[in-house]
């Protein structure tokens, strides 16, 4: 029996509505895809705690997109001359975060088949196959995966765009905060964005403590649960049962109040 892409075994990605518009998700996928299917949504307070900040004709740097799952709110709460610029290493997640862009009519969003670091030049990045079960949203750069294959792919650097103004950096790289940071330590210096970090990496921590203390930012511990109980399905029930660990930057001089999180106390912290 031959097969197209119309088989239902063949068939990864899925049309699936969530809290923001239709998405094009993978089904493979443990986490994102999962909860987006499940629930409508993945990691709602992370999308909330962002959405406090005014993004009025802001510019936005989120590196690390996925399939867009935190884009296109973050896009929908830009308004006026403001910008996001979306980064996503992994070739077939780039694809779907292209496709659900145009899906949800983000126009204000330049995104990038490239990785974020420290200096501009190639990465390589494991190209999981769609067809099995994985954590695309977990993927490391120069790091193996099982039988993956590796890809050459582009990374860029935050200063390699020159902004004048600059609202947000988000990052969510697998440990490679510290080097996103580093490509745009220019860019932090001059526009002073809120800054929110991945930080689930123990053992990379320090060094990243450190820089953002030498930008002069003051630092928060966000510990929000991939599930919310208020989720758009009205599901009730956690198929996770687990919390992502994250960093929130303000700049020191803004002196910004922050209630209901624990600071960042020093470079050997950790968020319990």
């Amino acid at each position: 029996m031959s097969m197209n892409n119309n088989d239902s075994e063949f068939t990864f990605n899925v049309l699936t509505m969530t809290r923001f518009g239709r998405m094009l998700v993978n089904k493979n996928d443990v986490y994102v895809g999962r909860s987006l299917i499940q629930y409508g949504e993945y990691s709602w307070e992370e999308i909330a705690v962002i959405g406090l900040l005014d993004l009025s004709n802001a510019n936005v740097i989120e590196a690390g997109s996925n399939i867009g799952s935190h884009t296109i709110p973050l896009s929908q709460r830009i308004s006026g001359s403001g910008r996001l610029y979306a980064f996503e290493p992994q070739r077939l997640i780039y694809q779907t975060l292209s496709a659900n862009l145009a899906l949800n009519q983000c126009d204000n969003v330049h995104a990038y088949w490239a990785g974020v670091g420290a200096k501009a030049g190639k990465i390589l990045i494991p190209e999981l196959s769609p067809r099995q079960a994985g954590n695309f949203g977990g993927v490391s750069a120069n790091s193996r995966e099982g039988e993956s294959p590796m890809i050459e792919v582009p990374c860029m650097t935050i200063d390699s765009l020159r902004l004048e103004s600059c609202a947000l950096i988000k990052a969510d790289v697998e440990g490679m905060e510290l080097d996103v940071i580093t490509g745009g330590e220019k860019t932090i210096r001059t526009c002073r964005p809120t800054l929110y970090l991945e930080a689930d990496r123990r053992e990379k921590l320090p060094p990243l403590i450190r820089k953002l203390k030498s930008l002069h930012y003051q630092l928060w511990w966000h510990v929000p649960n991939l599930f919310n109980p208020d989720n758009i399905f009205h599901e009730a029930k956690d198929i996770f049962n687990v919390h992502s660990i994250n960093i929130l930057g303000f700049p020191a001089e803004k002196e910004v109040p922050v209630s209901g999180l624990d600071p960042v106390k020093g470079e050997n912290d950790w968020f319990c």
